[in-house]
């Protein structure tokens, strides 16, 4: 064994005493025969009042009222994630100078939900990073790291049907994130603009009450038309770092003429937030 992966061992060993990992029961209401993950994106960021990024929690809920699920977790990084995305899955030494999974292996019984941690060994990197958390399918076998035996592993075999892989992406927080933006309404119209120059990742909201009769506006290349259906609705949207988002180069135009009065613009800047207020006229 290679000193990277003793080095490893021993701090998943550590990892596991201070932060247990556990599996949960949970109420349903019927029974299906699949699996869910909490969140298809996370954005990962210190929190409000901490000095250092805390670990990222992930569950997978067993939906089954049968069937366990066995899983391979596995980290793989992203490039160039929004025009030509390229995959990396990451090898034991890859994911201790990055982004480490603990446990790697999760069995997770009928109507329960099993949880991984993401943990940083080395602290966050100087520039936004993208990863994909991959649970990918297998039988219990001991290659895998499953403590099985083989009756019991046969008869797994003949009663488990294999679900689908699942994942979920998770953008990490730069080391020194700047949130720098501005925002403007554009003269005589509904449209507001969004003018992003940080490197970390915003996250925006917009919500409030619709206009009975709609806009016949529609998005274009440039422009995002919010829809807004029923009496209120909401609207969330990410605006990426110009050399990340290359095709709108940290700028998003927002049309708001869907909503009618007042219409909060809600701007999530890692830990802390913005709120904004634009005053929208009813169409007559």
């Amino acid at each position: 064994m290679t000193n990277i992966l003793k080095t490893l061992l021993r701090f998943c060993s550590l990892f596991s005493v201070l932060f247990p990992i556990s599996v949960f029961a949970v109420p349903f209401s019927h029974c299906e025969p699949s699996v869910s993950v909490n969140g298809m994106l996370d954005y990962w960021h210190v929190e409000k009042g901490a000095d250092t990024m805390a670990p990222l929690s992930k569950k997978v809920t067993n939906n089954s009222c049968k069937a366990s699920s066995y899983y391979l977790v596995k980290v793989a990084r992203v490039t160039d994630p929004l025009t030509q995305p390229k995959e990396h899955i990451l090898n034991p030494k890859e994911m201790s100078q990055s982004v480490l999974a603990y446990p790697a292996t999760l069995a997770i019984g009928p109507q329960r939900t099993g949880e991984t941690k993401l943990v940083l060994p080395k602290g966050q990197s100087e520039t936004l990073q993208f990863y994909r958390l991959i649970f990918n399918p297998v039988l219990p076998e001991k290659k895998y790291g499953f403590n099985v035996d083989k009756k019991e592993l046969n008869k797994i075999k003949s009663e488990t049907r294999m679900a689908l892989a699942i994942s979920t992406n998770v953008v990490v927080e730069p080391r020194h994130p700047d949130y720098t933006y501005s925002i403007e309404r554009k003269k005589n119209t509904n449209q507001i603009q969004i003018d992003y120059r940080g490197n970390a990742l915003l996250q925006v909201s917009v919500y409030g009450q619709c206009q009975a009769e709609k806009s016949s506006s529609k998005s274009n290349k440039n422009i995002t038309v919010i829809p807004c259906s029923g009496k209120s609705s909401s609207f969330s949207s990410r605006i990426y770092t110009a050399d990340v988002d290359k095709k709108n180069k940290g700028v998003k135009v927002f049309d708001l003429s869907q909503f009618k009065g007042k219409v909060n613009v809600h701007i999530k800047k890692g830990a802390k937030s913005d709120n904004h207020t634009f005053n929208i006229s009813e169409q007559k």
